[in-house]
């Protein structure tokens, strides 16, 4: 899952797995602001959160395969600002 610090759009690539992938993002109060099920091998996310602190876990049969924070901010030099655009989340 890259990059760890962006303006929004995330980029990932997931192993060969049977069945499909959960993908959440919590706030750091614990909130979660996504969720979706995928079957893709790679995946874009676009996540129109204002700036802040955010945990993305990849969950596969019910058990976390994955965890990792990232940070959005309009300093990023990484994804496209989708804010100002007033875009939702859309698979690709």
């Amino acid at each position: 899952i890259n990059p760890s610090y962006t303006k929004g759009r995330l980029y990932m690539e997931f192993p060969d797995y049977e069945g499909y992938i959960k993908i959440e993002v919590h706030d750091m109060l614990g909130r979660k602001v996504f969720s979706e099920k995928t079957y893709q091998k790679f995946k874009h996310v676009y996540l129109n959160q204002p700036a802040g602190t955010y945990i993305i876990t990849v969950e596969h049969r019910r058990t976390m395969v994955f965890k990792k924070k990232i940070v959005i901010s309009e300093t990023s030099p990484f994804g496209a600002n989708f804010n100002k655009y007033s875009l939702k989340i859309n698979d690709i």
